[in-house]
């Protein structure tokens, strides 16, 4: 049956290139349609796992952005977005609506019976979906595959062990509740839906890459239909070239020139993209942004992409919007998240400089502690992932802080890691089984850890933040770039300050990186006197020596690179 519908799929995909080609748009549409139907009753049959339903989604994911440029010629904005839609991040709205799938509880006799066989689910889920992440590192090529095949065999078996397990619950479960299914079918969300997740002054806005151009969707609440502007192909080229380029000087061993022509390609970004003319589009009482970038544009600052400049100095899409710029991997997600409130905000658990070389991590977590009232840290060499892993407050935290070292594995994403004591790694596949239910935000106060793998055909979501949101986390705040400790430490106690009293995680981000940006040398000093900094003298020397050459009215952190690098994700 299965080598039927594939044998189908590829035909009516065939077909509608034929379609398409002719410029015969109608008859291409359906076909392309009828095509992504098939596609998603495949997805539906698979029961092998998540790895073989992204491998599909890589495969075929074309469709998708064959249908997308079909429904732009024939000015179908709202149904391009809602196509756009289905193909973003699609394991991850499938992981988190199977997650959150439970039997109904008035099938149950008692409390404690209904409790059971949710906890049994669980369980199990989370175990399958680490060792499904597991085998994907393994199997990402023949050579690691070959070189691991006793282990893998070892991981398939446990696998199939698992879901055996799990078949069973859900035969047990299914007696009590036939309406119960252990895949949560996930409808598409409707261009409608979209508008309800926003309210009447927040504007959300798809930047979508395709081969021949990038096209700006701007959604508002009340619009009939999104505004939309397209890009020349030229345009599109630029973009590309720039972030590539962009790349290149970022991973060249030892340079510092990505550095020092951050503030020109921001610049140069800006006009390629039109970011005034954006702007333009959006209602007057606008003041907050939702930013759903694609591809490349996953890996750059939007929100310090600079608008204008005076003689006070120069502004970015930060300043134009006090109620926050904040990113979402896409509307499914978002609107999977949106529902999940939790104004608590008194619980912390940090992981505090276990490799012991961040001057200025200490000074970080200690100042950071100060704004909530339970607090359980492991500090330095107790930052151990057996501790990690054992920490019961780890579960009832409600926010999560890691001053640590970070990285982003470029060739195998789910690789990528939070480093802990003795070498060892919490890595994004062991981050998909955390439960974190209750977190309201993770804060990764680390380098790199929020790039995602833009290489990714199927545009999935493949980074620390999906780890962290996919374990329960409505907000994840998470960096762009191999970030200083100085500047990182400074912006992350005042993002804190700022979030007791906004309770938004976007706003009191926001807040903290224009703060940065903006402050002298001297209201630095203030500051830290006033706020009674537990600066040992070891730290308060190096600071001293970093700030004493600056005039008074000098601004040490005005560079991008530092106050930039940090989005905020969710919610």
């Amino acid at each position: 049956m299965l080598l039927y519908c594939a044998l189908g799929l590829l035909l009516t995909y065939l077909l509608g290139l034929v379609y398409r080609d002719a410029q015969q748009f109608e008859n291409a549409y359906t076909t392309f349609t009828n095509t992504i139907n098939i596609v998603d009753s495949l997805r539906s049959k698979i029961v092998s796992g998540d790895a073989a339903r992204q491998k599909l989604a890589d495969e075929y994911n074309r469709v998708y952005q064959n249908l997308i440029e079909i429904c732009l010629e024939l000015n179908q904005y709202t149904e391009a977005i809602e196509y756009i839609e289905r193909s973003k991040a699609r394991s991850l709205v499938e992981l988190l609506a199977t997650k959150k799938n439970y039997p109904k509880r008035d099938y149950y006799s008692t409390q404690n019976d209904y409790q059971k066989a949710c906890t049994q689910l669980d369980q199990l889920r989370t175990k399958i979906t680490t060792k499904e992440r597991e085998l994907e590192i393994l199997t990402r090529n023949k050579e690691s595959e070959e070189r691991n095949y006793d282990y893998v065999v070892q991981l398939q078996q446990g696998l199939s062990e698992l879901q055996q397990q799990l078949n069973q619950i859900f035969g047990e479960i299914h007696k009590i509740d036939p309406s119960f299914k252990l895949n949560q079918q996930i409808d598409p969300i409707s261009f409608s839906q979209i508008q309800t997740l926003i309210d009447s002054r927040t504007c959300l806005v798809i930047l979508h890459i395709t081969d021949q151009q990038i096209i700006a969707f701007i959604i508002t609440r009340n619009n009939r239909a999104p505004i939309v502007r397209k890009y020349s192909g030229k345009d599109r080229d630029r973009t590309m070239n720039r972030a590539f380029a962009y790349l290149r000087l970022y991973y060249r061993k030892r340079s510092n020139w990505w550095r020092n022509q951050l503030v020109s390609r921001l610049k140069d970004l800006a006009k390629i993209l039109h970011i005034e003319e954006i702007l333009s589009h959006l209602p007057t009482d606008c003041d907050r942004l939702i930013l759903i970038p694609h591809r490349v544009l996953h890996l750059l600052p939007l929100h310090a992409l600079p608008i204008y400049s005076d003689e006070t100095g120069s502004f970015c899409l930060l300043d134009k919007f006090p109620r926050g710029v904040q990113y979402v991997p896409s509307c499914q997600i978002l609107q999977l998240t949106q529902n999940q409130q939790r104004p608590d905000l008194h619980k912390l658990f940090a992981i505090q400089n276990p490799t012991k070389d961040l001057s200025y991590a200490n000074l970080e977590v200690e100042k950071i502690c100060s704004s909530f009232s339970s607090t359980q840290v492991l500090v330095q060499e107790a930052a151990t992932k057996a501790a990690l892993n054992t920490a019961r407050n780890l579960k009832e935290a409600h926010c999560i802080h890691f001053s640590c070292h970070g990285l982003f594995n470029l060739a195998s994403p789910l690789e990528s890691s939070l480093f802990l004591t003795n070498e060892e790694r919490l890595t994004l596949g062991e981050i998909f089984g955390l439960d974190l239910r209750k977190c309201y935000l993770v804060t990764l106060s680390a380098c790199e850890t929020g790039l995602t793998n833009f290489a990714s055909f199927s545009d999935e979501y493949i980074g620390l933040p999906s780890g962290f949101i996919y374990a329960g986390s409505t907000n994840v705040v998470s960096s762009l770039w191999t970030v200083n400790d100085l500047s990182t430490a400074f912006l992350m106690i005042r993002f804190y300050h700022n979030l007791q009293a906004v309770q938004s995680v976007a706003v009191a981000l926001n807040q903290a990186q224009l703060w940065l940006r903006d402050i002298t040398k001297k209201e630095l000093e203030t500051w830290i006197e006033e706020n009674q900094l537990p600066l040992k003298p070891a730290v308060k020397m190096g600071l001293r020596r970093r700030l004493y050459q600056l005039e008074d009215d000098a601004k040490p952190f005005q560079d991008p690179f530092h106050w930039a690098a940090f989005c905020a994700i969710g919610q």
